[in-house]
Formats: C-alpha cells, sequence, structure tokens
C-alpha cells in the first residue's frame, strides 16, 4: 500500500481548499507526503533533520513562542502527526502562498516560525519536490535492506 492513513486525507472544507491557495498547497503536502515522497514523514534523514531543529528552537524560544508551532513539535493525532505537518506546511510556504493575506493570522504566524527556524527541513522537502526521483534514489540508498530491518 501507498500508507495513505485511514482517516480522510483533506481535513480542509471544500471551499478552502477552492479559495485559499495555501490551505490548498498544505493540503497537497499532505499527498505528495503520502504518495509520491513514499511517507517522506518516516525517513530517518527527515526525521533527524526535524529533531536538530526543532531541539534548537525548543532550546531558544520560551513557552510562547513554542505553543505558536505546537503543530509541528507534538504528536496530535498519532506519532508521525507533527512530522506530516511540517511536511504539509514546508509544502505551501515553498509554493509562495504565505503572502495570501495570512501573515497576521495564527496560521501565518506559524508558517512564519517555521521559515524562520526550520530552514534545513524546509530547504529538504523542496528539494524532495523537485526531483522526488533523485530523493526516493538516495533515500533506498540509505535505508537498511529488508534483511537489516527489526521483526516486528
Amino acid at each position: 500500500g501507498l500508507g495513505i492513513p485511514a482517516e480522510p486525507l483533506f481535513r480542509s472544507s471544500i471551499e478552502e481548499l477552492k479559495n485559499d491557495p495555501f490551505v490548498f498547497a498544505h493540503e497537497l503536502g499532505h499527498a505528495l507526503d503520502f504518495t509520491i515522497l513514499e511517507n517522506m514523514n518516516s525517513d530517518p534523514e527527515f526525521i533527524r533533520i526535524w529533531t536538530e531543529e526543532l531541539e534548537a528552537y525548543k532550546a531558544n524560544s520560551g513557552d510562547k513562542e513554542a505553543t505558536a508551532i505546537q503543530y509541528f513539535t507534538d504528536a496530535m493525532r498519532g506519532a508521525n502527526s507533527a512530522k506530516e505537518e511540517c511536511i504539509a506546511e514546508a509544502t505551501a510556504i515553498i509554493s509562495g502562498y504565505i503572502k495570501t493575506g495570512h501573515e497576521n493570522s495564527s496560521l501565518g504566524v506559524r508558517s512564519i516560525v517555521l521559515e524562520q527556524n526550520f530552514p534545513r527541513l524546509i530547504a529538504y522537502v523542496g528539494n524532495a519536490i523537485d526531483n522526488p526521483e533523485e530523493y526516493l534514489k538516495k533515500r533506498r540508498e540509505n535505508s537498511p535492506s529488508a534483511n537489516e530491518l527489526p521483526f516486528y
């Protein structure tokens, strides 16, 4: 399977998807993550970058700032949900739609904080989206073989 979650892929309303390019790009990021990028949210290199930038952010921000991006740091709906949201938001940021009137909303602040504090993560997602074949090839080369994976 493609690893597509059982819950609806798009939590946004049809009106939001039609009328807001940022929301559409964000939801497209989820679709890319679960399909073309073959669950980037479980890629060890992505997780390493996310963890390093998250730890640096936490070390340099207060409780108020940490709450602003809780969406990207806590597993709200499952173990990978924060990472999934980072990929989706990075897709929207890369698409350039942050400038569509969200600058002063919680959505805009959240994205701006992500953009300022997770630059390597955003670049990693952007590179994977720009060249998914190369990303997947490199990911497979760096992954342990099926024989080395733990059996559960």
